[in-house]
């Protein structure tokens, strides 16, 4: 059976290993809350909309902390790309009242005369 500690350390190599591969050449460094972990170049990886995440008490949780920011700035993005489609595709009403046609949904370049205008 594997103790506690044991598996801190499995954990932290793996951590490690896969934030690594991310972010080549980052490091741990002491700071004046705790440890922190910093790209090549000495900027934190954490973004500064987690202030709280930025510093932890020890080296394996700066990098949990790292590698859970990362998995939400992943599904952030990913949702926001699929937002962003879902309104610029969107059939509904928009603030300027008119309304895009279904056969419109996905054409980029909408130079079509509407339906009504056929003779």
């Amino acid at each position: 059976m594997i103790n506690s500690r044991e598996y801190k350390i499995f954990k932290f190599r793996e951590l490690k290993t896969a934030l690594t591969k991310r972010y080549p050449g980052c490091k741990t460094v002491a700071t004046a809350n705790g440890f922190a972990v910093q790209s090549a170049s000495g900027k934190s990886l954490i973004p500064h909309k987690y202030p709280s995440l930025q510093s932890a008490k020890d080296v394996f949780t700066a990098w949990k902390n790292l590698f859970v920011v990362d998995h939400w700035e992943k599904i952030e993005k990913r949702n926001n790309r699929g937002f962003a489609a879902d309104i610029n595709n969107s059939t509904a009403d928009d603030p300027n009242g008119t309304t895009q046609q279904p056969y419109e949904y996905f054409i980029e370049n909408n130079n079509l005369k509407k339906e009504e205008s056929y003779d």
